[in-house]
Order: C-alpha cells, then structure tokens, then sequence
C-alpha cells in the first residue's frame, strides 16, 4: 500500500497519446470475418463457423451473428440427414 501511494498518479507518468492512424489495407477492406477463406468441404469449415459466431456474438454484432447461427444450424442439420442417408 505505501509503495503505491509514494507512486505518481498514471495520467501524469504517461502523455497522451494521439490514436494511430489504420493502414490503408484495413481501412480500404471490409472485415476479414465477412469473406469465408476456406471452401465449404473443408474439414475444419465448421469449426470456422463456430468461431465466426463466437466473434460476432463478441463484437455484439447481433444480426450476423443471427446469419451465422441460422446458417450453421443448416450446416449441423444437413450433415444429420445426410448420416441418416448413408446409414439407411
């Protein structure tokens, strides 16, 4: 307790700082979430999509995230009746 009140107060220790400027390949692209990189097959597409929802819920981007979770749930239920195809 003692060593902190002997401290400065942070705002005083470190100046202000202007925010840094984005470079122009972020500002000038959309969101590398909304352009999937990996075709639909992949072995790990579901795991992106899982991942892709998580962030959009994260980010409170709720209408993607809906997108996503409906499009994902098409994705679980496609691969259910497909099973069921292949075991009948």
């Amino acid at each position: 307790m003692l060593l902190f009140s002997l401290l400065p107060p942070l705002s005083s220790s470190f100046p202000s700082l202007p925010p840094l400027p984005l470079p122009p390949s972020l500002v000038s692209h959309p969101s590398p979430l909304s352009h999937p990189q990996a075709p639909a097959d992949h072995r790990h597409a579901v795991d992106a999509m899982w991942g892709k929802l998580a962030s959009e819920i994260l980010m409170q981007n709720w209408d993607p995230a809906l997108e996503d979770l409906n499009s994902l749930k098409r994705r679980i239920d496609d691969s259910v009746s497909d099973l069921h195809v292949m075991v009948m």
